[in-house]
């Protein structure tokens, strides 16, 4: 079972869980993507580790509980279809083929 990890130093509790194979680049993405950070030089995630900022253990069994929701949800994130959309080039828009006003920009499935 998984749970708060003590640090074998300092005594303070953190959250670890690996990340799947298939997802740790995505999770990188995420991960800096969610702090502000530029991504092209992006290594792949192998593990996620928090601080609980506790050394006592039944505060850090509800903090990892809650770490552990944050890490599900992160992970769902990453897994999600990269959604990109490119503009319509001119010839289309003119065309008009769906029906928009004349001019309208849409957005085309990649």
């Amino acid at each position: 079972m998984s749970g708060p990890w003590p640090h074998p130093k300092t005594g303070i509790y953190y959250y670890r869980k690996g990340v799947p194979e298939p997802l740790r680049l995505a999770v990188a993405r995420v991960l800096a993507a969610d702090a502000g950070e530029h991504q092209s030089d992006l290594k792949p995630k192998h593990e996620v580790r928090r601080s609980l900022g506790t050394a006592k253990l039944s505060e850090a069994t509800v903090k990892w509980s809650a770490q552990d929701v944050w890490f599900r949800d992160l992970l769902r994130r990453a897994n999600a279809p990269r959604v990109t959309a490119r503009p319509m080039d001119h010839k289309a828009i003119v065309r008009n083929p769906s029906g928009t006003a004349s001019g309208e920009m849409r957005f085309s499935p990649l």
